[in-house]
């Protein structure tokens, strides 16, 4: 019991000392878009009230994941799948939106499906990483400062089975609605 105590006095200790989100925006909601093709030098951006993309500067944000969910939406006037991650970062709720097919959805499904409820109860640090190709942009998830290790394979005739996604999403959106009470 001692051991339990001590832990969730670290815990706290540590969501006290740490700040969330990017804290330089206003309070409420936020998009934020996963996309380096729509603004140049960036690999996430948000749209200003004319609509238009700019750049984030931050290299990361951290909070807690709240919400998982796949919506269908138009983008440029064609039908398109997305993932969107709902985090909580204090005074601002950051909803972070990529297409379900990329790698970056892979990697935040991957790595929230990786962690237990228990785990998901703290905040994750979320970091976009640039691919080879100016198209790919990979998911970076920590916990604790530390890498969360999810592996996975889309190579069909590799050595590995090739990674059952609709397990994986099934899996992370589980574990956030664990969390939530969902």
């Amino acid at each position: 019991m001692e051991l339990i105590l001590e832990e969730l006095q670290k815990i706290a200790q540590e969501i006290r000392s740490s700040t969330l989100g990017f804290q330089k925006r206003k309070p409420g909601k936020q998009y934020l878009f996963v996309n380096s093709s729509r603004c140049q030098g960036y690999l996430w951006y948000f749209l200003t009230p004319d609509g238009e993309p700019s750049g984030v500067d931050y290299p990361a944000i951290k909070g807690y994941v709240e919400n998982l969910e796949f919506i269908s939406t138009q983008r440029r006037n064609k039908e398109t799948s997305k993932l969107r991650i709902t985090l909580n970062c204090g005074e601002a709720e950051y909803i972070l939106e990529t297409g379900a097919q990329t790698q970056f959805c892979k990697g935040i499904l991957a790595a929230i499906a990786a962690l237990t409820p228990a785990e998901l109860m703290e905040p994750l640090t979320i970091a976009p990483s640039a691919g080879e190709s100016e198209n790919v942009i990979f998911a970076n998830v920590y916990r604790r400062g530390k890498p969360v290790f999810a592996p996975y394979n889309d190579e069909a005739g590799s050595d590995r089975s090739v990674t059952d996604w609709r397990a994986i999403a099934i899996k992370a959106i589980e574990n956030v609605r664990k969390v939530n009470g969902d």
